[in-house]
């Protein structure tokens, strides 16, 4: 990754001090939206066991939609198609509460709230097919791969209360993967100039990112029930289903050991998170040497 880099910095040079080779830099910001793979699944999963079971009354929600940003050096060895070398950052964060009541008689009330969030920095390399459609409107058609570097952060926190006792529990997970990705892009560019264009960008993108094993975390506990801290670096984020008579839950756990040792735990595995979806930009590119 440190090769890449250091790539895409003297490219930056080179175009920057008009270098006599076609470049081009592209740069853009706008509004993603992922699936989420096991994640999504475990949120929602979740949140139907605490509505049919529990009787909440809403639900928890998964940040599908997040900010992406990037950026690309393009070298073009003939006018109609290009090589690119690019880098970004996509994050997606939402906090969400539900409150249910557990216990004989629902004689506990609970009140959980989960904040996951996913970023991702992306570098990647791709193709460019040029399409001169008039002298000031071009389409940008792109494909390639990429090394996805993510990092999945949970907080989780459980404030309760039954008659004139009160308590809270927080629990924090952080960890990194990478993973191999594969994009691919159509950009619509208005040349305002010979070397400045307005780019309106529609990519999508796949990319499964996991195992997510060895992340730092801490547990704390407050109140009139248990008073905790501790932390450590050995928790994975796991995916499993919980049956409760004849229904399935996809659940996530966040713990050092496989979930197992009941008779409703199945199909438990470690889990991902899937960056598979569609982003829209909105950018300028910068020509070169042109």
């Amino acid at each position: 990754m440190k090769k890449i880099l250091m790539t895409i910095t003297a490219l930056g040079f080179m175009a920057a001090m008009g270098f006599s080779q076609p470049f081009s830099l592209k740069i853009g910001g706008g509004l993603g939206f992922i699936s989420g793979g096991d994640l999504a699944l475990g949120i929602r999963g979740q949140s139907d066991l605490l509505i049919e079971q529990y009787g909440a009354v809403n639900k928890f929600n998964f940040p599908r939609k997040g900010v992406s940003f990037s950026g690309e050096f393009i070298y073009y060895p003939w006018p109609h198609f290009g090589i690119g070398i690019g880098g970004g950052y996509l994050q997606h964060v939402q906090e969400s509460t539900v409150s249910h009541s557990i216990g004989l008689l629902g004689s506990m009330n609970t009140t959980e709230t989960i904040k996951p969030q996913i970023s991702a920095i992306p570098i990647t390399l791709n193709l460019h097919w040029l399409i001169f459609l008039s002298s000031r409107l071009h389409l940008d058609v792109s494909a390639g791969a990429g090394y996805y570097s993510t990092t999945l952060k949970w907080n989780y926190t459980n404030v309760y209360s039954v008659a004139n006792l009160s308590g809270s529990e927080q629990y924090t997970f952080e960890a990194k993967k990478g993973g191999i990705g594969y994009q691919a892009g159509l950009g619509l560019e208005f040349s305002v100039s010979s070397r400045i264009a307005v780019v309106l960008n529609v990519s999508g993108r796949s990319a499964s990112i996991g195992p997510f094993t060895g992340g730092t975390w801490t547990g704390q506990g407050r109140g009139d029930f248990a008073v905790f801290n501790t932390s450590g670096s050995d928790h994975s984020f796991w995916f499993y289903d919980w049956q409760v008579g004849n229904r399935l839950y996809p659940l996530i756990a966040f713990q050092a050991d496989q979930p197992g040792g009941y008779n409703s735990v199945n199909n438990a595995r470690t889990a991902n998170v899937d960056l598979t979806g569609v982003t829209a930009t909105i950018g300028l590119r910068l020509g070169f040497g042109r």
